[in-house]
C-alpha cells in the first residue's frame, strides 16, 4: 500500500498573540475566566489553515 501524506500550512494573524495575552491579563486581574465563546470566535478569524506547498 502506498503512503499518502498531506501538508497543512498554518498561519496566525499578527495580532493573535497580543489578543491572547490581553485576555489572559484581564482574566488574571479580574480573577474571572475568559468568555471562551468570544475567544473561539476570534481564534477562528486569526488562525487559517491551507494546503501546504
Amino acid at each position: 500500500m502506498a503512503m499518502r501524506s498531506i501538508r497543512i500550512a498554518v498561519s496566525v494573524a499578527w495580532w493573535w498573540r497580543w489578543y491572547v495575552g490581553s485576555v489572559a491579563l484581564a482574566s488574571y486581574l479580574t480573577n474571572r475566566p475568559p468568555d471562551m465563546d468570544k475567544v473561539e470566535h476570534w481564534a477562528r478569524r486569526a488562525i487559517t489553515l491551507r494546503e501546504g506547498r
